[in-house]
C-alpha cells in the first residue's frame, strides 16, 4: 500500500477520527520509518478520560488509607496461613488418609461423606494441601497419599493459637468472627449440613456482610474509583437522563458510595438483585433517593425474559457478582444487550482464589456451580487477564480495562476494577482494539512512529500541510518508537 493508502486504512480504526502517514528518519538511528500521525475520535477520548479517573482516583484513595490496607493484607495473609490448617484439620476429623497409602478421591469423597454439590470445592482444598506439603500426589489417577499424619489434636490446637494470635480491630474483627463461625462448622459445610448463607447472615440479620462489605478498605477504596468514575462518566453525557443499571446489589454497600456521588437530576438508577429480600430491604435504605428503580435480576436467566429491554441502559455496575453466575460468558453477553450502544461496564471483580475463601464463602452457590471455562480450571475467580479475554472474546465488548495495572497494587488489593465499552455499531469485536497493537499488525515489519495529535492541518484543498505538524506535535524527538 502507498502512505494515502494507509492513511485511509488507519482513519477506519475506531480510535482514530483522522490521520496522515508521511516518510521520515528515525531521529535516534538514522534509519528510515513511518509516521502515523492520527486525531483520537471522541470515543477514544472519552475513554482516555474514564481510565485516566479511575486510575488517579485509585492512587488518591490508596495513599489515604496506605496503614490501614497494609494491615489488612497482613490480616488476611494470616488468615491465608490458618484456612490451610483448618483445611487439614477438617481432613483429620473426618478420618480422611489416615494411613499412607494412597487414596483416590471418589473413596475419600464417599468416606468423608461430603455434598456432591462441594466436591470441586474439595478439590480446591487437595490442591492446596498438596501445595502446602500436607498431602501428595499419588502413583494413581486422582490419588493423594499424607505427607505426614494429620493429627486432629495438633492441627487444633494450632488452629486455636494462631487465631488468638490474630492483630484484629475494627472491621478486622468483624470477619475474624465470621471467619472462626466457619471454621467451627467445616465438618457440618463439608457435609452440607450446614447452610453458609446462614453463617453470614445470622438468623437473616446482614449486619455482619454489610459491615464486611461496606467497611474493608479494599472495598472502600474500589468502590470510591467505582463511584468517582460512574459519576464523572454520568457528567460528561450528553444524554439525560443517563441510565444506570446495577446487578447483584446485595446489602447495597457499593450503591451508597455511588448514589452519593451521581447527579440526582440526570440520573435514572435501577438497583437489582437476584433476591427479593434485598431489593426489599433496599427501598426502605434508599428511599430518600427519588430517581432509584428497584427490580429482580437473575444473570442466569434472559434479561429479556426478565423484562429488562435491550439497549435499556447507558452503565452497567455490579461489585464482585458477575464470577457468581453459572456461566460468565453467558452473563456478560446479557449485560451487552442490555447497554445501548456505546455504553459502558463497571464492575468491581476478586481476581485472586486464596484459602480464606475457600473455608468461609467458598461454600455459597456461586463460588460452585459454574458451568463455564473455570470447570478446567475448577478456580471460581478469574484473574484480571482472564477477565480481558473474556470481555473480549466471549463477551464481545469493544474496549477493555483493568486498574490496578502493576503487580505491586494487584498484590496489595487482590481485586480489580473492570470497564468494558460496548461498540457504537452494534458489530462483534473479534480482536481487542488496542491501538498501538493494531497499527503494528497493519504496518508488518514495517518500522513507525505513531504521533497523537489535535488536529491534523489542512490546507484549502483539503491536503494535510506537513510543515504545521511539527508546531501541532513539539519535539518528535521525544516521542517513542512504536516499533522498529
Amino acid at each position: 500500500m502507498d502512505l494515502d493508502e494507509l492513511a485511509a486504512s488507519v482513519r477506519r480504526h475506531p480510535d482514530i477520527e483522522d490521520a496522515f502517514v508521511a516518510s521520515a528518519t528515525n531521529p535516534h538511528t538514522g534509519d528510515h520509518e513511518l509516521r502515523v500521525y492520527g486525531v483520537p475520535s471522541g470515543s477514544a477520548k472519552r475513554w482516555a478520560r474514564t481510565i485516566g479517573t479511575a486510575t488517579e482516583t485509585l492512587v488518591t484513595e490508596m495513599a489515604e488509607r496506605r496503614g490501614r490496607l497494609r494491615n489488612w493484607r497482613n490480616f488476611w495473609d494470616g488468615l491465608d496461613d490458618i484456612s490451610v490448617l483448618v483445611m487439614a484439620r477438617t481432613l483429620a476429623q473426618l478420618g480422611a488418609f489416615r494411613t499412607d497409602e494412597p487414596a483416590s478421591v471418589r473413596d475419600v469423597l464417599k468416606h468423608c461423606s461430603v455434598a456432591s454439590d462441594h466436591e470441586p470445592l474439595f478439590r480446591q482444598w487437595l490442591r492446596v494441601l498438596v501445595d502446602k506439603g500436607f498431602l501428595r500426589v499419588g502413583p494413581g489417577k486422582d490419588e493423594y497419599v499424607p505427607a505426614e499424619e494429620l493429627s486432629t489434636s495438633e492441627l487444633d490446637t494450632q488452629v486455636r493459637k494462631r487465631l488468638a494470635n490474630l492483630a484484629v480491630d475494627g472491621v478486622e474483627r468483624v470477619f475474624a468472627d465470621y471467619f472462626a463461625s466457619c471454621v467451627d462448622e467445616q465438618v457440618n459445610l463439608l457435609r452440607g449440613e450446614t447452610s453458609p448463607v446462614s453463617l453470614l447472615f445470622p438468623e437473616g440479620d446482614s449486619s455482619l456482610a454489610e459491615s464486611f462489605y461496606a467497611q474493608n478498605p479494599v472495598s472502600i477504596v474500589l468502590n470510591r474509583v467505582l463511584a468517582e468514575t460512574v459519576a464523572a462518566t454520568v457528567r460528561s453525557s450528553q444524554d439525560e437522563p443517563v441510565r444506570v443499571l446495577e446487578v447483584g446489589a446485595g446489602t447495597g454497600a457499593t450503591t451508597t458510595t455511588v448514589l452519593q456521588s451521581l447527579p440526582a437530576g440526570r440520573t435514572r438508577y435501577c438497583f437489582t438483585d437476584v433476591s427479593p429480600y434485598f431489593t426489599d430491604h433496599a427501598r426502605q435504605r434508599f428511599a430518600e433517593y427519588s430517581f432509584v428503580d428497584y427490580a429482580v435480576l437473575d444473570l442466569n436467566a434472559d434479561p429479556d425474559g426478565q423484562g429488562f429491554l435491550p439497549g435499556s441502559f447507558d452503565i452497567i455496575i455490579g461489585a464482585n457478582v458477575i464470577h457468581t453466575a453459572k456461566r460468565i460468558d453467558q452473563a456478560l453477553s446479557g449485560l451487552r444487550s442490555l447497554l445501548k450502544p456505546g455504553g459502558t461496564v463497571f464492575a468491581v471483580e476478586r481476581t485472586a482464589n486464596t484459602p480464606v475463601q475457600m473455608v468461609t464463602v467458598g461454600f455459597l452457590e456461586g463460588f460452585s456451580h459454574y458451568e463455564d471455562q473455570r470447570k478446567g480450571s475448577n478456580l471460581p475467580l478469574l484473574t484480571a487477564d482472564s477477565w480481558r479475554q473474556t470481555l473480549r472474546d466471549e463477551g464481545g465488548f469493544h474496549r477493555i480495562a483493568v486498574v490496578p495495572r502493576g503487580v505491586a497494587a494487584t498484590a496489595e488489593l487482590a481485586e480489580h476494577v473492570i470497564i468494558a465499552e460496548r461498540a457504537a455499531e452494534d458489530t462483534q469485536v473479534d480482536s481487542p482494539i488496542a491501538l498501538h497493537d493494531d497499527l503494528t499488525e497493519l504496518f508488518g515489519d514495517t518500522s513507525f512512529r505513531y504521533v497523537p495529535v489535535e488536529r491534523l492541518p489542512r490546507d484549502d484543498n483539503g491536503s494535510v500541510d506537513e510543515s504545521g505538524l511539527t508546531v501541532l506535535c513539539g519535539d518528535e524527538a521525544q516521542l517513542p518508537t512504536v516499533r522498529s
